[in-house]
């Protein structure tokens, strides 16, 4: 063995595992995957703020786009009724599907309609 290739080989392979992880896009870039995930992982408002921008139904494009098919949207019932239009809009458009939903006391009784 030649040390001077395995030293080589072994910082690529270093470099190439620390790096693996940066290969998200900001939204309407692409896809960064091929098929959706097995499981039906849903995400909630917030956790692509940083690749998606601060828009819930951007982040939802950005969620498909990276293989997700739900979301869970726990301030629902505190959004106006034209967010919750463009969500709705954004979901059957994509195919997609809502989990939870929190209906708080603060709502109640309640004042929108769940179809």
């Amino acid at each position: 063995m030649i040390r001077r290739n395995f030293i080589q080989q072994a910082t690529l392979s270093s470099a190439a595992l620390f790096t693996q992880g940066f290969g998200y896009s900001k939204a309407g870039t692409g896809s960064t995957v091929s098929t959706p995930f097995n499981l039906d992982y849903a995400v909630h408002d917030g956790m692509f703020k940083e690749n998606a921008g601060p828009d819930f139904v951007d982040q939802i494009q950005f969620a498909y786009d990276n293989g997700f098919r739900s979301i869970e949207d726990n301030g629902y019932m505190g959004r106006t009724v034209d967010q919750q239009n463009k969500i709705g809009d954004k979901l059957t458009k994509l195919g997609m599907r809502m989990g939870v939903f929190v209906v708080n006391f603060d709502n109640w009784p309640l004042h929108s309609s769940l179809t």
